[in-house]
């Protein structure tokens, strides 16, 4: 396997995928996904050496297949396959410098993004436009949902949910952060706000209608090994696991925290990450 100052190979990263050493963290297997230093880069989930750089960006997020990173990179929008080939610019007019102002659609076929406090779509395969949320306004953190027509996002530090149907939406948090939506459309998270803050997570159940919701759980931040506080949650591909960073003042490592057991994992052991993304192969 050849290996560039910890980068690998195509041939390599194949070899990872199908080995039964590699992608084992808290009994799944997956991938990780984060910006560092402006740059982007994407890690076999467990494997803290070895990773493939995709390029510049300051956020990213795994396509629901896998296969595909979106990233956005100041005011551009890309995407690239998830061994570094074959980069497509999308757009130039994104906005939001913070919160993950970024999703991939769940189609596996668009991008979202924000312009003019709308959330954008853009097609990957003819660069074309659409407006695909514009009845309330959005800053950052978009998340979308794969089995209902749902997300959500956040506007300053109102957080709501919007379900795309019947074009109802709630805000289920005005002084927050951290929106993201489970994959089954029916749990949202938002962090705490107190002093000091970030120090749990917070999940709430949405009704039917997609217009109200109520607590389901609260997580503590310290089922994350060795931290107290977290932040930029971000849903996985996978009902049970969301990632967040850990304090920039500790050691900011990208975990993961199965919301079913209340358990947390360090998904690859490198500091400074932010804004993480896990897609979990559920076929193993």
């Amino acid at each position: 396997m050849k290996s560039i100052c910890g980068c690998l190979s195509l041939s390599g990263l194949v070899l990872m995928i199908f080995s039964p050493l590699f992608g084992q963290v808290g009994g799944i297997s997956g991938k990780v996904v984060y910006a560092k230093g402006g740059v982007i880069k994407a890690h076999i989930l467990g494997d803290d050496t070895n990773y493939i750089e995709l390029g510049p960006g300051d956020f990213a997020r795994w396509s629901p297949d896998g296969q595909k990173v979106a990233v956005k990179a100041g005011n551009i929008i890309y995407v690239v396959n998830a061994d570094g080939s074959g980069k497509i610019e999308l757009a130039a007019d994104a906005e939001g410098d913070k919160n993950c102002p970024l999703e991939f659609h769940t189609n596996g076929k668009e991008v979202l993004y924000i312009h003019n406090r709308r959330i954008m779509a853009v097609n990957i395969a003819t660069k074309e436009k659409r407006v695909f949320v514009d009845f309330v306004k959005c800053s950052g953190e978009i998340g979308m949902a794969a089995d209902k027509n749902r997300v959500v996002c956040r506007d300053g530090h109102i957080l709501r949910a919007i379900d795309l149907d019947s074009r109802n939406h709630t805000v289920f948090h005005k002084d927050n952060c951290s929106a993201a939506i489970s994959p089954d459309g029916n749990l949202v998270t938002h962090n705490d706000n107190g002093v000091p803050h970030h120090l749990n997570v917070y999940i709430r159940k949405l009704n039917a209608s997609g217009t109200q919701t109520k607590p389901f759980r609260r997580v503590s931040h310290r089922v994350m090994p060795e931290e107290i506080m977290g932040d930029n949650h971000h849903w996985s591909n996978h009902n049970d696991w969301i990632t967040c960073e850990g304090d920039k003042n500790r050691n900011g490592l990208p975990y993961m925290i199965n919301i079913a057991t209340q358990k947390g994992y360090v998904m690859v052991n490198v500091e400074g990450t932010k804004y993480p993304d896990l897609w979990v192969d559920s076929s193993r």
